[in-house]
C-alpha cells in the first residue's frame, strides 16, 4: 500500500515551489535568450532580462507559479510515493516524477519561453509568434525533450546528492550535517545541469524559434542537429565558447531552483511538530 507523504512535503510542494518557480523567472528568462542569442553573453543576456525593468524580468512568471502548485506536489509528494511504490527505488521514481513533472509544467514553461521569444522579436523588430501556447495544454513539440531534462535535472536532488554527500564527509568530516546536505546537494544539482543543459536549449529552440518558421524546410531531427551544431561547434569543428555560457547559465538556474527547494524541504521535514503527522494507527 502507498503512504501518502507526510504534511511538510506537502507543504514544501504547496508553498515552496511556487515561491521558487517565481523568484527564478529572470534566469529562465536568460536562459531561453541564450537559444536565441549566440553572441550575448551571460552578463549581456541578464542585461537583456532586465533591460525594461522588472516588469519584464518576470513576465510569465506568475503562470509557471501557479503550475509550480501541482508541479512540486509531484516533485516532492507523488516522488515519495512513487518510491514507496517501486520499492524505494529512487531512479523509478525519478522517471515517474520527471513524466508527470513534463505533463505539468510543458504548457507554463513552454508558453513563458514564447513569451521571451516575442519580447525580443519586438525590440529587434523581427517577426512574433503569434499563436503563444496555452498554459493549460501539457502537449506539444519538444515534449520528449522536456522529459528527458526533467530526469537529469531531478537526478542530482533524488539520486546524486547522497553520494554527494559521502565524499565531502570523507574530505571534511568536521562538516555539520547541514552544511553538508546543502553542499551536497549543490554539487550534484551543479553537475547534472551542466549534463542537462544542451538538451534545455534544444527544448528552448524547439518552442520558440521552431514554431516562429511559418514553413519548416528541415525534418525535425535534422534541423536539431543543426542547431546543435550551429550553437555548440566552430567553423573548424571544436568547441565553441557558448557551450560554456549555456552551461553557466543552466547551472545557475537549475541549481538554484533545486538546491533552494532541497533546502525548504528539508527544513520544513525536520522542523515540523511531531503531533502534526497523519496518524497511521
Amino acid at each position: 500500500m502507498v503512504k501518502i507523504p507526510d504534511p511538510p512535503y506537502i507543504v514544501a510542494g504547496v508553498v515552496g515551489g511556487p515561491f521558487v518557480e517565481y523568484m527564478v523567472t529572470p534566469l529562465r528568462h536568460g536562459l531561453t535568450l541564450g537559444a536565441l542569442d549566440k553572441s550575448a553573453s551571460i552578463l549581456g543576456l541578464y542585461g537583456q532580462v532586465f533591460r525594461n525593468g522588472l516588469g519584464d524580468a518576470f513576465a510569465g512568471g506568475i503562470p509557471m507559479a501557479k503550475a509550480g502548485v501541482p508541479g512540486f506536489l509531484v516533485l516532492g509528494p507523488a516522488f515519495h510515493m512513487f518510491k514507496d511504490w517501486t520499492g524505494g527505488s529512487n531512479v523509478a521514481a525519478v522517471g515517474l516524477t520527471a513524466i508527470c513533472e513534463t505533463l505539468v509544467f510543458y504548457g507554463a514553461e513552454s508558453y513563458n519561453a514564447q513569451v521571451t521569444y516575442n519580447l525580443k522579436a519586438l525590440r529587434n523588430g523581427t517577426p512574433t509568434i503569434a499563436k503563444l501556447q496555452n498554459p493549460l495544454n501539457p502537449l506539444g513539440g519538444g515534449f520528449g525533450l522536456n522529459v528527458s531534462r526533467n530526469v537529469l535535472a531531478m537526478s542530482g536532488l533524488r539520486v546524486f546528492s547522497k553520494p554527494s554527500q559521502d565524499i565531502i564527509e570523507q574530505i571534511k568530516p568536521g562538516m555539520s550535517p547541514t552544511a553538508r546536505t546543502v553542499w551536497g546537494d549543490l554539487v550534484a544539482n551543479v553537475l547534472v545541469s551542466a549534463v542537462s543543459s544542451p538538451l534545455h536549449q534544444l527544448y528552448a529552440w524547439s518552442v520558440t524559434t521552431r514554431v516562429a518558421e511559418t514553413k519548416h524546410t528541415e525534418p525535425f531531427v535534422k534541423a536539431a542537429v543543426n542547431f546543435l551544431k550551429a550553437q555548440y561547434l566552430t567553423s573548424s569543428g571544436s568547441l565553441s565558447p557558448i557551450a560554456g555560457r549555456d552551461i553557466s547559465l543552466r547551472v545557475v538556474y537549475n541549481a538554484t531552483i533545486f538546491t533552494m527547494y532541497g533546502f525548504i524541504e528539508r527544513t520544513l521535514v525536520a522542523t515540523w511538530p511531531s503531533t502534526l503527522h497523519w496518524n497511521r494507527s
